[in-house]
């Protein structure tokens, strides 16, 4: 069972780790004496919490599935499952890409990310308490 939690957590990292070397590049440049002027005014962070949602669900249902076919004892079903979610990291990483480019500047705002995450609580407590699992806190 834990190999299904890690295989989803391994791919949530996927997006915080691009938003880490994003905002690393961008601290560079502040650092330099340039002005973070990347972030858009006016997100709609309902919109942007619903869109990570949709983002994360299929992934989240399936993980969830996994895990309690591998807790009934259905190893066979389980490890099918799990040739899915595994099939399931391409497309995650187009939805990821698919929301930076939707939602610019997000990850080098601290405020803006407390925002979202605020948003996505509400929204989406599962995949909200899976990302703060997958960072510790």
């Amino acid at each position: 069972m834990k190999s299904f939690k890690f295989l989803f957590m391994m791919l949530l990292s996927a997006a915080v780790l691009v938003g880490c070397k994003k905002k690393a590049a961008e601290d560079a440049s502040n650092d330099a004496g340039g002005e973070d002027t990347s972030v858009p005014a006016g997100i709609n962070f309902s919109q942007m919490a619903k869109d990570m949602c949709d983002c994360a669900s299929p992934m989240m249902e399936m993980s969830k599935e996994a895990s309690e076919l591998a807790a009934s004892g259905d190893a066979e079903k389980a490890g099918e499952m799990l040739q899915k979610l595994a099939g399931m990291e391409g497309d995650m990483e187009k939805c990821i890409a698919g929301l930076e480019a939707k939602y610019p500047g997000v990850n080098e705002n601290e405020e803006y990310q407390e925002k979202a995450i605020a948003e996505l609580e509400k929204q989406c407590p599962d995949f909200a308490a899976a990302m703060k699992e997958q960072a510790g806190e």
